[in-house]
């Protein structure tokens, strides 16, 4: 949505950085923007750099985008973030479950390369871990 409302931003910018994040959830489009406070526009910029050159650029940017904004767009870009900060709970759930789970099993996230995720998935594919008479045989 970002490519259609301010393309210039995902040339410069990341767009899937924390901070961008933040700044679409407040100021979903290229005019609110444009007329933010350079300070509070400073303060949501986490690159880095220097911040108030990138302010500056962001500002100028937008007033001069030539993405079409729309409400429809608007409240599309609304409902895209708020799908990634829920997905994202989701995930941190997944993983505070995952570091639970795996404190039984730390034999494997010993292994260089294997963290909780993929020693998760090696214990789902196994089956009942305990089958097995000793580490060794597994």
């Amino acid at each position: 949505m970002l490519q259609i409302v301010f393309p210039e931003f995902t040339k410069r910018f990341k767009q899937h950085s924390l901070w961008a994040l933040e700044l679409f959830s407040c100021y979903p489009t290229p005019d609110e923007i444009a007329r933010m406070h350079i300070n509070t526009l400073s303060d949501i910029i986490k690159i880095h750099g220097d911040r108030l050159e990138a302010t500056s650029l962001i500002k100028s940017l937008a007033k001069g985008t030539i993405g079409r904004i729309s409400i429809s767009n608007e409240l599309l870009i609304n409902s895209i973030i708020e799908d990634i900060k829920h997905f994202q709970k989701q995930i941190d759930l997944i993983d505070s479950h995952l570091d639970i789970l795996m404190e039984d099993f730390e034999f494997l996230t010993s292994i260089p390369g294997i963290g909780n995720v993929v020693g998760a998935a090696i214990l789902g594919e196994t089956g009942d871990i305990h089958r097995f008479q000793s580490l060794l045989s597994f």
